[in-house]
């Protein structure tokens, strides 16, 4: 918690002048409370008592006057901090969203879509609570708080120092609900992370769900998980259930002892009834921010916890650094590289040494789970080795920007994920890489799939490309790939949902692009596909083993 507010209010303090007029104007309503028991006094000691008629005049109209400026103040600064929370807010999303495109590839392989949904949008509105229903009002509460406490000491410090040990064990059980509602809320947050993403991974599959016969109702797990947060959510109202009457019982108590000792001393004469009136005034006053600071106290730990969450985000490392690579591709080595997974028993990789080659065509096979993809992710700077050293042209590439790097590969996926808007958007990346629509259907003519596809360029993507066939999603893949003129292909399975004819016209190509010493590394079932290689690859369990054309009839390529 600590450092969540230490988070906050460095980023509150960017605002610092927006800051200074909240608290001015926090400070101005704060006098006023103080201000208004003590012209009452006034009125009843100096104008009622001795029936001063002009004096009681005087002390209505400057007591009217301290409400209206407490009232301004307050609306004032509700306006003042609104616009200081949503600056804040507004900066730390821009930060999110900047940060999020720079974190490493792996980082989104650990928290699922549910989990970063819930922070980028839950707990950057719950920030907005924050502000506008928490940080606000206890701001405000806490200073109408401190200007009773002013006004009772002043007019009985022996008073005082009595309303005063008695609010202490009220702070600390305020403390002690404080921490109990913090960790029902981190529990509740975590909770709704796992109900979206499993939210997500049902909306995503409910064409699988369908096939399976299954609707919304019986899908146990996201019951569960429904479940699951009700739960969470009906521990934070038991919590909070016993809060507010907490408060009540503080103000009471005070009540009662000012009543009572109160009394006595204007019995004695070291109180006026005008200030014992008074300081009943400011006991009662009390009795409201407490209550709304009772009241907001749960959208302020919601912040809390919601700041935390974001944090955790800002403060996970960027992806690294480094040069950016220079020339043309040459070579790209691996030397004794091993590679494991987090939490991982063994090696996902072990003992990888090849040296691929400007022009090599590559074919690479093995059984699901064998590594190809980790070597494929090693490859293109998604991972780095655990052991060993991946270099580029001769140079290690932790020294190098993987970005640059990454620059210089065409990657087409087996199941390639699309934008929603048009296919043109998606083959030029929104706009973002030239196209020239007549060079293109000129360069591919007699190429059926692809003219197609450009000819449609204005077609609608529909999420996830959900309304084009799995080989139509692939070939934009390519064409877009083919747009950065990439000097190394990575084809992850690319043809596996083509026909036989669309398969044939991406890898013609391909084969097209030979003599300008352009490097292809394929992973195929179809060993039809792989025969056009010049080297093969065979990964089991980790270990890759080049194999020459005569080991390929023995270890057929389609063992997937």
């Amino acid at each position: 918690m600590k450092a969540s507010l230490r988070f906050i209010l460095a980023e509150i303090l960017v605002e610092w002048r927006t800051l200074a007029g909240g608290l001015l104007l926090t400070g101005l309503g704060a006098l006023m409370v103080w201000a208004g028991p003590v012209v009452i006094a006034g009125i009843i000691d100096e104008g009622l008592v001795p029936g001063d008629r002009d004096r009681v005049i005087r002390g209505v109209a400057l007591l009217a006057l301290a409400e209206v400026l407490r009232l301004c103040s307050a609306a004032a600064g509700q306006v003042v901090y609104a616009v200081l929370g949503q600056n804040v807010i507004e900066r730390v999303r821009q930060r999110m969203v900047r940060h999020l495109v720079a974190l490493p590839v792996p980082y989104f392989d650990r928290v699922t879509s549910g989990g970063m949904m819930t922070r980028v949008v839950n707990d950057a509105n719950s920030l907005t609570d924050f502000f506008q229903s928490g940080f606000v009002s206890v701001l405000g509460n806490i200073g109408s708080l401190v200007a009773a406490f002013v006004g009772l000491s002043s007019l009985s410090p022996r008073l005082g120092v009595v309303l005063f040990a008695v609010f202490v064990p009220f702070v600390w059980l305020t403390s002690i609900f404080s921490r109990q509602l913090r960790l029902v809320y981190e529990d509740m947050r975590s909770r709704l992370s796992d109900l979206n993403s499993t939210l997500a991974d049902m909306l995503f599959g409910m064409r699988t769900l369908r096939s399976l016969g299954l609707n919304v109702p019986s899908h146990e797990k996201l019951n569960d998980k429904v479940e699951s947060y009700a739960v969470s959510q009906r521990g934070m109202i038991r919590t909070y259930a016993l809060f507010h009457p907490a408060i009540t019982l503080a103000t009471g108590v005070f009540l009662l002892i000012w009543i009572g000792a109160g009394l006595e001393l204007v019995g004695t004469g070291e109180l006026k009834v005008g200030g014992w009136i008074a300081g009943l005034s400011y006991v009662l006053m009390m009795q409201q921010p407490m209550t709304e600071i009772s009241d907001r106290w749960n959208f302020f730990l919601a912040g809390i916890t919601s700041i935390g969450r974001v944090r955790e985000v800002l403060e996970s490392p960027e992806e690294r650094g480094g040069a950016t690579p220079e020339g043309r591709f040459e070579r790209l080595s691996f030397q004794k590289v091993d590679f494991f997974y987090e939490g991982a028993g063994g090696a996902a990789l072990s003992g990888v040494n090849l040296e691929i080659r400007r022009g090599d065509w590559i074919g690479i096979f093995g059984e699901s789970g064998s590594g190809k993809s980790t070597f494929l992710h090693l490859a293109i700077a998604f991972l780095d080795p655990t052991r060993g050293e991946v270099s580029w042209n001769g140079r290690n590439v932790l020294e190098l920007d993987p970005a640059g790097v990454r620059s210089h590969f065409g990657v087409v996926e087996q199941f390639p994920f699309l934008f929603s808007g048009t296919i043109g958007d998606n083959i030029t990346w929104f706009g973002k890489r030239a196209l020239d629509r007549e060079a293109l259907l000129e360069r591919f003519d007699g190429h059926g799939l692809i003219t197609s596809l450009l000819t449609r360029m204005e077609d609608p993507v529909t999420e996830r490309g959900t309304n084009l066939s799995l080989g139509e999603k692939q070939m934009i893949t390519f064409l877009r790939a083919w747009l950065a003129g990439p000097e190394i292909w990575i084809l992850d399975e690319a043809t596996a949902f083509f026909d036989p004819q669309a398969e044939a016209e991406l890898l013609a190509v391909l084969e097209s692009e030979r003599h300008r010493g352009v490097t292809v590394i394929q992973v195929a079932h179809r060993p039809e596909a792989l025969r056009r290689m010049n080297r093969w690859i065979n990964v089991r369990s980790g270990d890759l083993r080049e194999l020459t054309a005569t080991d390929l009839p023995a270890v057929r390529p389609d063992s997937t």
